[in-house]
């Protein structure tokens, strides 16, 4: 099995402050990062939601989700649960929000939406619309949801990876990661780093 698919869990509480820089180099190692790479996750992602990783810290990003130290302005993203999705769509605002977040994320050389979620689960299985919102006129529907997706993903050009759950979208997130970081500095003639 690919090492990156066996990732061990990662606790919430677990951060440089109270484990020791050699638990940490462990921990990195048997998750696969990069000894120099450390992930930046965004103060603005909810705590208790979203993905931890060894030796991880938190630092408010230009834009998405998560990022690599020193590499912020060149890799970002975006996670987006399938509830968090929803409801991002479901609102006039919080559309515009993300338009604004993709428009952002269009400018990084590396940029994904990342959905804890597949196409097909996505597209089929649409939350139950609560009954103030159809009141005020807003629609979550199956078709409506999806039209939105297709052109956000027009508009700005951006790959969407679907998952198959958090621990899915993750480790893929991580190996992209771990890759962006690997070739950054092939490009810049130090090799392994």
């Amino acid at each position: 099995p690919h090492p990156l698919l066996d990732l061990p869990d990662m606790t919430p509480d677990l951060n440089p402050d109270l484990a020791t820089e050699r638990m940490q180099a462990r921990l990195k190692a048997a998750a696969g990062i990069p000894s120099g790479m450390v992930i930046v996750r965004d103060t603005r992602e909810q705590s208790g939601h979203g993905w931890h990783y060894p030796g991880m810290v938190r630092r408010t990003l230009k834009t998405g989700d998560y990022s690599v130290d020193r590499m912020t302005d060149l890799i970002t993203i975006e996670r987006k649960s399938k509830a968090d999705l929803y409801g991002t769509l479901s609102t006039p605002r919080r559309r515009r929000n993300f338009d604004e977040e993709l428009a952002r994320m269009r400018e990084m050389r590396w940029a994904v939406l990342v959905v804890e979620a597949t196409m097909q689960d996505f597209r089929l299985n649409a939350p139950p619309v609560p009954g103030p919102m159809l009141k005020r006129g807003l629609k979550w529907g199956r078709v409506a949801t999806w039209e939105r997706v297709k052109r956000l993903h027009v508009k700005h050009c951006l790959p969407i990876w679907w998952c198959n759950g958090q621990k899915q979208a993750r480790d893929l997130s991580l190996s992209l990661m771990v890759a962006v970081w690997g070739e950054f500095w092939r490009e810049m003639g130090v090799e392994g780093k």
